[in-house]
């Protein structure tokens, strides 16, 4: 079955919140599996040509982390993988993407 995901606009509009109080988008993710996806100018791989979103790896370089999030600030999220925990801040991001529970488990 084809997987279904979430994808965030940004970064940093999915998870800073609107300010006041407001719970960012993300804080209701926290404890879930999901996949960040880099900026690649903070990457140094910025190309002439679009790369979609979704892309893992550009030219053999990875260009995501996929991890549980374990925390989101206003600066930074916290990611943890098997091998190391991350703390990843926020101008860095380009969006998060969480899969979407299989229908039926």
């Amino acid at each position: 079955m084809k997987t279904l995901s979430i994808v965030g606009l940004c970064g940093a509009m999915m998870l800073s919140g609107c300010g006041g109080g407001t719970e960012s988008l993300a804080s209701g993710k926290i404890g879930q599996k999901c996949v960040v996806q880099f900026r690649r100018d903070a990457l140094g791989s910025a190309a002439p040509v679009p790369i979609g979103p979704d892309t893992d790896n550009i030219n053999g370089a990875e260009v995501t982390i996929s991890g549980t999030l374990k925390r989101v600030q206003a600066d930074a999220i916290l990611i943890t993988t098997d091998k190391a925990d991350y703390l990843i801040p926020m101008p860095a991001i380009l969006c998060l993407k969480f899969e979407l529970p299989t229908p039926g488990k």
